[in-house]
């Protein structure tokens, strides 16, 4: 498994030192905006939060289908290991790539938005919260995206069809009733329009339902080869 994580960071590496620099570049520039312009900086790192969740939508795709040109898809389908496992290490990846944009994305924007907020405005929970809901939602867009890569790397328009897969799925998902998973915010009142807990529930059915359906992609991996 660490060589196959190794081999797919070898991939894409590029892309995310590229993503990272994006991310890092705009809150460079909101924390100057903040800091030194008086400005409201924290509306161009907002900026790259909205380029994380389109990056979220073909970042599957790009981790499966940059090995179908050449002999590195020959090579893995004769690899001695099974098939799932190398759909397993892109998804890894894919984890710690969401994971690591979403915390350099609510680092600038906490250090961004303090010189224009009180301390009562925010809270640690609410923080960690908006980070976890970021992340289970960017990762279950991701996880459609490789599991609708397997299914499509046969046909034409690959690209297009996976995209608009990932799109019903997520209609679909809207179906599916979601359990109550409530988690406290704030401790101090704000106000009749701020509520001190927050519903997760939604999120984390949409999250165990991609991992269901990266299940069911990993069986047809096994069965038609990577």
């Amino acid at each position: 498994m660490r060589a196959l994580l190794w081999k797919d960071f070898k991939i894409t590496k590029w892309w995310i030192f590229s993503n990272i620099l994006i991310i890092s570049s705009l809150g460079g520039i909101g924390l100057y905006l903040s800091y030194y312009r008086n400005f409201p900086g924290f509306i161009p790192v907002l900026l790259s939060g909205v380029g994380i969740f389109f990056w979220s939508f073909i970042s599957g795709m790009a981790h499966y289908f940059n090995e179908d040109n050449g002999n590195l898809r020959e090579f893995l389908n004769t690899l001695p290991v099974h098939r799932w496992k190398i759909l397993l290490s892109k998804w890894i990846l894919l984890a710690v790539e969401n994971s690591l944009y979403w915390l350099l994305f609510f680092l600038f924007l906490y250090l961004s938005a303090r010189p224009f907020i009180s301390t009562g405005d925010y809270s640690v929970n609410g923080i960690i919260v908006s980070y976890i809901l970021s992340l289970l939602t960017t990762l279950t867009i991701s996880s459609l995206s490789l599991s609708m890569s397997s299914f499509t790397k046969e046909l034409p328009a690959r690209w297009f069809l996976t995209v608009l897969l990932v799109i019903l799925s997520l209609i679909a998902l809207q179906f599916i009733p979601a359990p109550k998973i409530t988690f406290k915010i704030t401790e101090m009142y704000l106000g009749e329009n701020v509520k001190p807990y927050v519903d997760i529930g939604y999120t984390v059915k949409n999250f165990l339902a991609s991992l269901c359906v990266l299940v069911v992609s990993s069986f047809w991996v096994s069965k038609r080869g990577i």
